[in-house]
């Protein structure tokens, strides 16, 4: 699950995400000092669909990966979206889902040990209880049985290795297409890797900005 909420954090870019059991929580905000880009410009419909296939597709590539004798098994996924009004609102959604958390965790570790019939009708206080007895403290385990784990997306500077050095070179070559509107040509450059692929750069004799033309580009030599 941790590898499958990675792949979430890494495709739809949300501020935290937390995983627990087997559900996953993102969270998105709009930050005090700018706008946040939102994944398919905030579209509810296309969210919640994209997240639910991402994280299918994710969970059964780790699931090959590391435990090949589940993989004829087909795992799914569905996913919902809502919005709230506070980031104190969002915060509360968390500590319900950890508090959520340690209680499947303190009940799992007790079925681990004792029969599913000496535990119905116990409270939490009296699990502690069986495990104390059992040799077991349930606070020695890790933090990530206990509470769930969080993650988030850091930008970090490093230098660059000979490889990607050389791979920046191999696609620095340029490519130029032309467009014709009305009385004004316009021209832009783009890699040759990523050909055909928006939003392009394009340039007048007196001016530079960015655009996505508004009719497909004719391709000339």
């Amino acid at each position: 699950m941790t590898e499958t909420a990675r792949t979430l954090v890494r495709e739809l870019e949300p501020r935290i995400a937390y995983t627990q059991s087997d559900e996953i929580t993102l969270v998105w905000w709009v930050p005090p000092d700018g706008p946040q880009a939102f994944p398919f410009d905030g579209r509810l419909q296309k969210v919640t669909s994209v997240a639910a296939g991402l994280a299918s597709a994710a969970f059964a590539r780790a699931v090959l990966a590391q435990l090949p004798e589940k993989a004829h098994l087909l795992p799914c996924f569905d996913a919902r979206v809502w919005q709230v009004p506070t980031r104190e609102d969002a915060l509360d959604v968390f500590f319900w889902r950890e508090d959520d958390a340690s209680e499947n965790s303190l009940h799992m570790a007790a079925r681990a040990r004792h029969p599913q019939w000496t535990l119905h009708g116990k409270g939490l206080a009296e699990l502690h209880e069986l495990l104390h007895a059992g040799g077991v403290n349930w606070n020695d385990y890790p933090a990530r049985f206990k509470r769930g784990v969080y993650l988030r997306r850091e930008r970090r500077s490093r230098a660059l290795t000979d490889a990607e050095r050389t791979g920046i070179r191999r696609v620095a070559g340029r490519g130029r297409a032309r467009w014709s509107s009305g009385r004004r040509s316009w021209s832009w450059t783009f890699p040759r890797s990523a050909r055909w692929r928006t939003p392009w750069r394009w340039c007048s004799r007196a001016r530079t900005r960015s655009c996505v033309p508004s009719r497909p580009a004719r391709r000339t030599r």
